[in-house]
């Protein structure tokens, strides 16, 4: 909130609101995922060595994207963020609306990044 002090100067107060806040961990590795789909924002932690990465690990978010699937893999960390690595098909879709897990682990090769193992990759949420 922002208030006039007697010299008429703004001080911000801070938000009125009080978050909880969520510390993201790391669950467990993608082949032993526990849940039938991946909800947006999830995030797969990949161990690269390779171009066109420069760091040692790197992260990719399931994303929204305006697609049949309605969902891309964007890349959110390192030299390469920002950068959509797929826009996932149709037939990547569960019928709630999310990602079938089992479809994206058995396609991770073909469809998202094919230069690492499926079961080096980390899940956090």
């Amino acid at each position: 909130m922002w208030y006039n002090l007697k010299d008429n100067r703004r001080k911000h107060t801070g938000s009125t609101r009080k978050f909880a806040k969520r510390k993201r961990k790391i669950d467990t590795r993608m082949t032993e995922y526990k849940y039938e789909m991946f909800g947006m924002g999830t995030i797969f932690r990949l161990k690269v060595d390779e171009y066109p990465f420069l760091e040692d690990h790197v992260d990719f978010m399931l994303c929204e994207y305006p697609s049949e699937s309605g969902y891309a893999i964007y890349c959110v960390s390192g030299y390469c963020k920002g950068h959509i690595e797929v826009v996932l098909p149709e037939e990547a879709k569960l019928k709630k609306g999310t990602i079938s897990s089992d479809w994206l682990i058995k396609n991770w090769n073909k469809w998202v990044y094919d230069k690492c193992k499926v079961e080096e990759i980390d899940v956090i949420e």
